[in-house]
């Protein structure tokens, strides 16, 4: 009977452990939108494992929603171009214990080499494999220029929050030239969630119990 009980609470334990497992990861649900587009993306903090989420839609002049799952400790990754001057974008990032907006303090940016070109306003942006590549030689820089949502010429998005600013490089950037932004943390909490952790210690009050009935 006791071997019984026993092989049950060591399941009932595992699959609680499984279910803390994953609450490591979250669903991000974000909001932005780059002059002239941008491909986002999220990766590990070296810039490997990355997943290409998606894409603007239209231009600078409407924003994009996306959800999507990413995991303590890795970070947000914007491929940036522009169509007459240095790219810049704007975002906020909800969904964990917080919220990550564009400023100068949680982002930094890489130029991009020659070889990573402009996709245009409807081509597909680079590959995650091949952001991955092109992030080895990656020279990473605080943020220099930022503006206020609101400032002229892109005007206030309602939809993004107030504190959020339009972020881009050292404003000396080449039209053709293209940038990566990096959020220094996602801030992702890898604490678990309340119910995981009761069910365990439920797990481990039985076996307790088990082995004093034993007795």
């Amino acid at each position: 009977m006791f071997r019984k009980t026993l092989i049950g609470i060591i399941g009932f334990c595992s699959l609680t452990v499984a279910i803390i497992s994953n609450a490591s990861a979250t669903v991000i649900d974000a909001t932005l939108t780059a002059d002239n587009h941008f491909g986002l993306y999220v990766g590990d903090d070296d810039g490997t494992n990355i997943d290409y989420i998606g894409r603007d839609s239209a231009t600078w002049t409407t924003t994009d929603d996306f959800s999507f799952n990413a995991n303590n400790g890795q970070r947000l990754f914007v491929y940036a171009w522009d169509h007459g001057g240095p790219q810049s974008f704007i975002g906020q990032f909800t969904g964990w214990n917080g919220e990550l907006l564009t400023n100068t303090q949680d982002w930094e940016w890489t130029l991009m080499g020659t070889s990573e070109s402009d996709p245009g306003s409807t081509g597909s942006p680079l590959s995650s494999g091949a952001l991955e590549t092109a992030l080895l030689s990656a020279q990473w820089q605080n943020v220099g220029w930022s503006a206020p949502n609101g400032s002229s010429p892109w005007g206030t998005f309602s939809n993004i929050d107030s504190n959020a600013n339009y972020i881009w490089g050292d404003g000396s950037n080449t039209t053709s030239a293209v940038v990566v932004f990096r959020s220094t943390q996602l801030r992702i909490s890898d604490v678990p969630e309340p119910a995981p952790l009761a069910l365990l210690g439920l797990g481990l009050m039985g076996l307790g119990m088990a082995r004093k009935r034993r007795k």
